[in-house]
């Protein structure tokens, strides 16, 4: 089985289903991962700090033993101002590469914007 697990900011996928992942893992099923977001200087972050998120996400995708991973690299703290369409064009792109059988998306009640 193919899994996708798409994440606002890199941290959801582990708070939102990470046990679930890992017994995806265990299975033997492919788990893949698409982050929304990055931190970066555009969204008022410091380089140092974008540096260590992205090295903190290396990690994550070691941990986990992802069979793929793709940053979008939209501005967090900002979705809210990306047109609808970019997005859905993005996500439609990496499923459609993926052709997942299950995805884990965040709860529409969810209280953060993004």
């Amino acid at each position: 089985m193919k899994v996708l697990v798409v994440s606002p900011h890199p941290d959801d996928e582990t708070l939102g289903c990470g046990a679930t992942l890992l017994k995806h893992k265990k299975n033997g099923d492919k788990v893949f991962w698409l982050n929304v977001t990055s931190a970066g200087i555009n969204s008022g972050y410091s380089s140092k700090f974008a540096k260590k998120r992205d090295q903190e996400i290396r990690k994550v995708c070691k941990a986990y033993k992802f069979d793929g991973f793709l940053n979008l690299n939209f501005p967090t703290k900002f979705l809210d101002q990306i047109p609808t369409s970019n997005l859905i064009d993005s996500f439609n792109k990496y499923i459609n590469k993926i052709k997942p059988e299950k995805i884990f998306i965040p709860s529409k009640s969810d209280i953060h914007s993004d």
